[in-house]
């Protein structure tokens, strides 16, 4: 976020600046905000924050809905051009969510950091999610929430953390996270993901870290994925993947393995792979597999 248009503020900074006239029901507001100051919390905001309160909240403390200043997890920024608050934060980590995730997510147009993390938050992850444009941050983490990763996350394209982890999320992972050319972080670990792993994340140039462990992925893993500038951990253990192309193992191939411990290898290793420095110093990232899988070493 720059600062050009946007001055930060976070609650704590900002009790009793404000104070909005929303009911407390399901209903959606039909009146504007009342404010006491000339800094007034976008309407839209107000409208979707209070529907995202009723269908998963509360959370923490509970809020008072005609006061700003109790909804703790959020945070605001000043729009110089409308004078106006924008929600641009809802951090909440252990939240004791309770519902499910709820369309108008999506109307939170400039929010930066989505964090949605604990508790009893199920169903699917909204197709809406990806009409948050300037999202720089996303977790939604140990929780129930099921279904697929919506195609749509890939027009997240400013994201630089993607974190979905420790769900009942099951599918293939899309291959539009491909175009989210930004991302330093995918961390997609303790689902129940399928299929292979898309070559589409070979388009993650600035990707620093990538953990896909715990899942069910299967196939031979993508070569193309590993960076062949610097070394990028990549944590691909205990899924089922069947196959990791020799060619990763030439010394003069600077791309890393990477950690395929407790998967299907059975790949067969060629002689000259042994003699390899690469092999000799990082083959047990093939070391341990499932009962009754393991990589063969060819005959002479």
């Amino acid at each position: 976020m720059t600062m050009k248009k946007y001055l930060l503020f976070l609650l704590a900074f900002v009790m009793s600046a404000f104070i909005l006239s929303c009911d407390n029901d399901s209903e959606p507001p039909t009146e504007k905000p009342i404010v006491e100051s000339r800094m007034r919390l976008n309407e839209s905001d107000s409208i979707t924050m209070v529907n995202i309160y009723n269908a998963i909240g509360p959370w923490r403390e509970k809020w008072d809905l005609e006061d700003i200043t109790t909804w703790n997890g959020v945070s605001v920024a000043y729009d110089l051009d409308t004078e106006q608050l924008r929600i641009v934060g809802l951090n909440v980590v252990v939240g004791n969510f309770d519902g499910q995730l709820p369309d108008c997510i999506g109307d939170l147009s400039e929010l930066r950091v989505l964090v949605l993390a604990g508790g009893n938050l199920h169903g699917p992850i909204p197709e809406s999610i990806g009409k948050l444009k300037h999202l720089n941050y996303l977790c939604l983490g140990d929780n129930n929430m099921y279904g697929e990763i919506p195609s749509s996350i890939g027009n997240l394209t400013e994201l630089e953390w993607l974190r979905i982890t420790n769900t009942k999320i099951s599918g293939r992972i899309p291959e539009s996270i491909g175009n989210l050319t930004n991302l330093r972080y995918l961390m997609l670990y303790g689902n129940s993901l399928t299929g292979e792993i898309p070559k589409s994340l070979a388009n993650l140039e600035n990707i620093e870290g990538m953990w896909l462990d715990h899942n069910k992925l299967s196939g031979t893993f993508p070569i193309e994925i590993l960076s062949r500038t610097k070394p990028k951990q990549i944590i691909c253990t205990y899924n089922n993947i069947e196959h990791l192309p020799v060619e990763v193992w030439d010394d003069s191939d600077n791309r890393c393995p990477p950690d395929l411990q407790y998967n299907r290898i059975q790949t067969e290793i060629p002689q000259w792979v042994t003699q390899q420095k690469k092999w000799q110093k990082g083959n047990y990232v093939l070391g341990n597999q499932q009962d009754g899988y393991g990589y063969r070493l060819a005959e002479d």
